[in-house]
């Protein structure tokens, strides 16, 4: 029993050698994999690609994780196989290959057929001159299954074989998986590359023509500009065919003509039969005769496509002739100028302008005007060359006309050449812009009437009372804006009573201006009509303004927003009504804020006959109430807040410190360089208070 434990524990050594040996091996194949991919993600990444380095490295790597130097890869392209990389160093093989013996040949020892590429993936035993190898046949498939390459591996040691058997069982699957992503990326690079070449070389084709004018052979350029599928289709096709008809007896007498001359370029027009007919190429034919002994053997040619730049040709003379044409014919005088200042060329304008009978050709261009103005054409000559900018003119008085002259410079290959000077009579827009000027001086002056007649029906103070206080901020705007305000004191009946009244005219300038003096004529009219306390009533102003609008004749309707109030300090009465304006902010004592006004009360002028009525309250003492036009709300959209969020922020200050916040937003936003604001339309509020003070 002890020889058997002995043996038994021989046995197991070399059992525990063999697989340490294994996964030592195994180990090192997924090493070796490793930089394979490594490698093959450096040259992916390598500026200059070449597929050929790309088989190398896998053959030289696969052979160390496979134990064979002796290696060959074939790789499909359309149905047959085609060597891409070999190594069969070993001197066997040497030996074996000693009567030069081609791969083509060896393929077909290993009973691979190039034309339908079909082996068994496996282990082979082959012999060849009674010498024995094994091999190791590895297919590449794509995602369909199909082979796209072989990878052969040659083994002349059995230990070398039998290692890379076992290898190639546990790595199979991996291996595959990796090589078919290898061999599709290198594909499409060279896929790529091809058509890039084809891209290069589209508009050259070539072909060869026998006797009867048959196409012999025809490259992938010639595919493509006949518009065929591929060069192979156009083989056996005449080539008369594609000669359009008003070349075809041009062609012949070329033919006739190569002849004697041997070879000689042309110019020819095809047609392509997938295309239309109206569909032409104008291509450049290089010919030349192929002869033998004498003997025409047909034709070989060259064509290059120039359709495209015989359209630009045509487009070229017809945008010549264009600038000819506006150039010749232009009522502006044009002159171009040489580097050395002289006259180039120049129009009929040019000369009409010059007041000379002899040509201008050659004539210096700043002789031709007065000593007054030589020294401005020479600084806008001098400005363009230095400045290269197409913006240099100037303004010049000559022969009673005035000109702006512009002056633009020509570069070739950022080199100047020379300058075209143009002079467009400015004439009446000079005597248009003094019209508009004067216009404007008159507009100036009627607009500070305007203001200054504004400012007049304004009141100049406001009633003091010890039972209600008073305050008015106005803001005007740059134009004349149409807002007015009125507060005054009347007696009717032996009680007093306040006039209250804030109106925005529509438009501006004058005719704003002529409806606020309207307005104050009818609100002084209205003022004189009230003897009773029947008289009091706010609506019948409005009513007395929309009546007085709507009889004038003026070519735009007149309009008038107006927010007319009457209070009684002692009996604290507040009687309102208005006409399309925003309704008033009623401030309690107790900071409760509402609004007074009027809903689906349209602005005076706006509908003759129309019925506007009035509402009322009774204030109380600390009650604040504050009436504005509709330029306030505007301003303050500026600052993203609305006048409402002010006055609710604020509500429970004294009115002094309120209208001082209000005021400080508006001066704030119209001071001198804070912001650049177009003043569109006046501010104006006022506000009241009343007061603690005890009723009489």
């Amino acid at each position: 029993m002890m020889w058997v434990n002995i043996v038994f524990a021989i046995f197991s050594f070399f059992v525990f050698v063999i697989f340490l040996d294994y996964i030592k091996n195994v180990y090192k194949t997924e090493v070796l994999l490793e930089q394979l991919f490594d490698q093959f993600l450096r040259m992916e990444s390598s500026v200059k690609y070449e597929e050929q380095a790309m088989y190398e490295a896998i053959g030289k790597i696969l052979g160390k994780a496979f134990f064979s130097s002796q290696c060959v890869i074939y790789v499909r392209g359309r149905e047959k196989f085609f060597l891409k990389y070999q190594n069969m160093p070993h001197p066997k093989w040497a030996k074996l290959m000693r009567r030069n013996l081609d791969l083509e040949i060896e393929a077909a020892l290993l009973g691979i057929s190039r034309a339908k590429g079909g082996v068994s993936e496996g282990f082979y035993s082959v012999y060849f001159r009674k010498k024995a190898f094994q091999t190791l046949v590895i297919h590449v498939k794509n995602a369909q299954g199909k082979v796209v390459g072989v990878i052969l591996f040659f083994y002349f040691s059995p230990i070398a074989y039998f290692r890379a058997v076992k290898y190639f069982k546990v790595n199979g699957s991996k291996l595959r998986d990796f090589l078919k992503h290898l061999f599709l990326v290198i594909r499409e690079y060279a896929m790529d590359f091809k058509n890039i070449t084809i891209n290069q070389i589209k508009d050259y084709a070539v072909l060869i023509i026998d006797p009867n004018y048959h196409i012999l052979y025809a490259n992938t350029g010639a595919g493509f500009l006949l518009g065929s599928a591929s060069e192979v289709a156009l083989t056996g096709q005449s080539f008369f065919s594609y000669i359009s008809h008003e070349s075809l007896d041009h062609f012949q007498e070329n033919v006739t003509k190569l002849q004697t001359v041997g070879e000689l370029k042309t110019h020819l027009y095809l047609v392509i039969p997938q295309r239309r007919e109206s569909q032409k190429i104008h291509v450049q034919a290089y010919m030349k005769s192929m002869t033998l002994e004498d003997e025409f053997m047909g034709l070989y040619i060259l064509l290059h496509d120039i359709t495209n730049e015989e359209i630009l040709q045509q487009n070229m003379k017809k945008y010549a002739a264009i600038a000819n044409c506006l150039f010749n014919y232009s009522s502006d005088a044009i002159f171009h100028v040489a580097p050395d200042g002289r006259v180039g060329r120049s129009n009929q304008a040019a000369q009409n302008l010059s007041g000379q009978d002899m040509p201008l050709t050659g004539q210096l261009f700043v002789g031709l005007f007065p000593k007054d103005l030589r020294k401005k054409m020479e600084e806008l000559l001098d400005r363009t060359k230095v400045t290269k900018s197409f913006q240099e003119h100037t303004e010049i008085h000559y022969n009673d006309r005035w000109y702006n002259v512009r002056a633009f410079p020509v570069f070739v290959d950022d080199v100047y050449d020379s300058s075209v000077i143009s002079f467009v009579d400015i004439t009446e827009i000079k005597k248009h812009e003094e019209q508009l000027a004067t216009m404007n001086r008159q507009m100036i002056e009627d607009l500070n009437a305007a203001r200054t007649l504004q400012y007049e029906l304004l009141p100049e103070s406001m009633p003091v009372s010890s039972l209600v206080f008073y305050k008015a901020l106005f803001q005007p705007c740059e134009e004349f804006g149409g807002d007015f305000y009125y507060v005054e004191e009347i007696i009717v009946e032996g009680k007093p009573y306040h006039l209250i009244l804030v109106a925005d005219v529509a438009g501006h300038g004058i005719s704003a201006a002529m409806l606020t003096v309207l307005v104050k004529d009818v609100y002084t009219t209205f003022r004189n009509s009230l003897v009773s306390r029947e008289d009091i009533f706010p609506n019948r102003f409005l009513e007395m303004l929309n009546e007085k609008l709507s009889t004038l004749e003026m070519s735009t309707m007149p309009f008038v927003a107006a927010y007319m109030a009457i209070y009684e300090p002692y009996s604290r009465e507040f009687l309102y009504a208005s006409a399309g304006m925003p309704f008033a902010i009623y401030i309690q004592k107790g900071g409760e804020v509402s609004f007074l006004g009027i809903e689906k009360s349209p602005p005076t002028g706006f509908q003759n006959g129309f019925v506007y009525h009035y509402k009322s309250t009774f204030l109380q003492p600390g009650d604040k109430i504050i009436i504005f036009t509709d330029g306030v709300e505007e301003l303050l959209s500026f600052y993203n807040t609305y006048l409402n969020n002010i006055v609710m922020e604020n509500r429970h200050l004294p009115l002094a410190k309120l209208v001082a916040i209000l005021q400080g937003k508006i001066e704030d936003f119209y001071a001198p360089g804070r912001r650049p604001h177009y003043r569109q339309d006046d501010v104006t509020m006022v506000f009241m208070e009343i007061l603690e003070e005890e009723r009489k």
